[in-house]
């Protein structure tokens, strides 16, 4: 079952295609991947689930410079009959990179692992987790459980319209926020009279109206209209801390990314207060930036631990790519969410995931004379099951993940049509002027069906 395929990593040449997968390893700071160095990918499987891993939900809410707003619409918003909009509204034509950013977190998103719901989303007592039904009539009552944990991420996910109206009841319960409860349409969405206790996120237009209450409303190709109803925007504060362990980075001032806010910490301090949207937060500490007092640096350091205040709030960490996501509470400076990243100096290589659209094709003609042409792609051919598309490695954003042989209990999940962020990786080789060869095996993980079959497969596997 297992394909293991093998490549040397050449200096003079940084990318390297295998298939729909690729990697990137680039020479850092001291440490050069040599030409007879090699970085060997393979396919593993293993059982099959239909749950999203942390690190999926982290790639999926991660709306990028659309996480600033409560109300984002690609076509404009619409505000009348005394509605109450809390917080920023922003609309593509102002701000292409918030629209660029959430259609890439809701490509992930339609295609997250789920727990399917037949054909409609029913009442009755639901547990975190990501759910889906063909349409999102949302009828009846139900129940969020989140056993006692306030990070607990909840979707339901529709392919058709969604809509709730007087006929819900969301009841929330042990530990469930409003802030991390997402509805997400493929189609479009209208709430009405309703307290929905939760976001809406729709590829098409959404609706809140007649006294219906909804926490962010954000769409990607519609309009949003806001019509005597109200779109809470709660809001919290973050404050982002730097450690160092040890000699080597006390005059580097470290730079971290939520959505497009740059925020810039020395170490040893911490930032000012940072008021965003309450609920899920992505931040990355990126790989390079300024030195006290001059100067500029770029890697020679790892993210060895994050500690959050309170204790609770980290939902998911990354540590080889400095990414988490913590769950920032509503309030003031008074509660606020404090993050602390501890870091050590290091000489690492970097190493590049990317997961390019598989290129089905069709051989015909006769055994001396074949011809090949290529399959069009098509996503719902594919969701489908169309025996002429290899399953989702053609669907752009469908989640994969990864694991790398030296960095142990840590899967890296990259979108098809997207590249994972800089890993930093400790070569397994000796030290010197030349550095000895070393070998790091990439592992693309697939997922078994019902039948032992692999789900998602490197092009060309069996």
């Amino acid at each position: 079952m297992n394909a293991r395929k093998t490549f040397l990593l050449n200096t003079s040449k940084k990318t390297l295609y295998l298939m729909t997968m690729a990697l990137v390893a680039v020479s850092a700071l001291g440490l050069f991947l040599l030409s007879k160095s090699s970085v060997s990918a393979q396919q593993e499987t293993r059982s099959g689930s239909k749950t999203a891993t942390a690190g999926m939900l982290t790639l999926a809410l991660n709306f990028g410079a659309a996480a600033d707003y409560t109300v984002f619409a690609d076509k404009g918003i619409v505000e009348s009959d005394n509605s109450r909009v809390g917080g920023k509204t922003g609309v593509g034509q102002t701000d292409a990179r918030a629209q660029q950013d959430l259609s890439k977190a809701f490509a992930v998103l339609e295609n997250l692992p789920c727990t399917e719901k037949n054909e409609e989303m029913r009442s009755g007592k639901y547990s975190p987790g990501v759910y889906c039904a063909r349409t999102g009539n949302l009828k009846g009552s139900f129940v969020l459980d989140g056993a006692g944990d306030a990070n607990a991420i909840f979707i339901f996910r529709s392919e058709g319209k969604m809509s709730a109206g007087r006929d819900l009841n969301m009841t929330l319960v042990n530990g469930a926020s409003r802030h991390n409860v997402f509805f997400v349409s493929s189609d479009a969405a209208e709430i009405d009279g309703v307290d929905l206790n939760g976001n809406v996120v729709a590829r098409g237009a959404i609706k809140v109206s007649d006294d219906a209450t909804v926490g962010r409303a954000l769409s990607v190709s519609g309009k949003v209209d806001v019509k005597s109803a109200t779109v809470e925007g709660a809001t919290g504060v973050l404050q982002i801390c730097k450690t160092a362990l040890g000699p080597g980075l006390d005059d580097r001032i470290f730079r971290f990314q939520i959505g497009t806010q740059i925020i810039l910490v020395p170490v040893g301090s911490c930032s000012g207060p940072i008021t965003l949207p309450a609920g899920v937060v992505t931040i990355d500490e990126l790989i390079d930036g300024p030195v006290i007092p001059t100067g500029s640096f770029s890697g020679r350091f790892r993210l060895i631990a994050v500690g959050t205040d309170p204790a609770d709030a980290l939902v998911d960490e990354n540590l080889p790519i400095r990414q988490v996501m913590v769950n920032v509470r509503p309030g003031t400076i008074q509660n606020q969410t404090v993050v602390e990243f501890i870091n050590t100096f290091a000489v690492n290589a970097i190493v590049e995931i990317c997961k390019f659209p598989a290129v089905d094709i069709a051989i015909g003609g006769t055994p001396t004379a074949p011809t090949v042409t290529p399959i069009p792609r098509s996503d719902t051919a594919a969701a489908q099951g169309d025996a002429n598309i290899r399953d989702r490695d053609v669907v752009v954003g469908t989640p994969f993940e990864f694991t790398i042989n030296v960095i142990e209990n840590t899967t890296f999940v990259v979108p098809v049509g997207g590249c994972s962020p800089a890993i930093q990786v400790n070569v397994p080789t000796s030290p010197g002027p030349v550095p000895a060869p070393a070998e790091i095996f990439v592992t693309e993980l697939a997922q078994l069906d019902s039948f032992g079959n692999p789900l998602y497969r490197l092009d060309g596997d069996p």
